[in-house]
């Protein structure tokens, strides 16, 4: 399972031209964009769960990606909405970022 659709992904990876480079460096940088968005959207998510929810999900191990995201969806069925507006704040934050 993934909170962020393949279509949005794709989105960002040609709006930032990332589809140009090589694989693996294409790669490294999309994870860190994931990183990023996951980690927006997280704290938006754990801002509405309880004391004892958000400890139980700091309990989830980080490598476990799908255990993580299946909590979130579990406790909060907008999850998968979040992350896709994340997605799109993020993008567009860093596309008016001047270097």
């Amino acid at each position: 399972m993934q909170l962020i659709s393949e279509k949005t992904l794709q989105d960002i990876e040609e709006s930032f031209g990332l589809d140009l480079l090589d694989k693996n460096r294409k790669n490294d940088i999309m994870k860190e964009m994931v990183s990023l968005i996951s980690s927006r959207a997280g704290i938006r998510i754990m801002k509405e769960l309880s004391e004892d929810e958000a400890k139980e999900f700091n309990r989830i191990p980080d490598e476990n990606i799908e255990e993580m995201e299946n909590y979130l969806l579990t406790k909060n069925p907008n999850a998968k909405e979040i992350f896709e507006e994340e997605a799109q704040k993020t993008k567009k934050e860093l596309l008016n970022t001047k270097i």
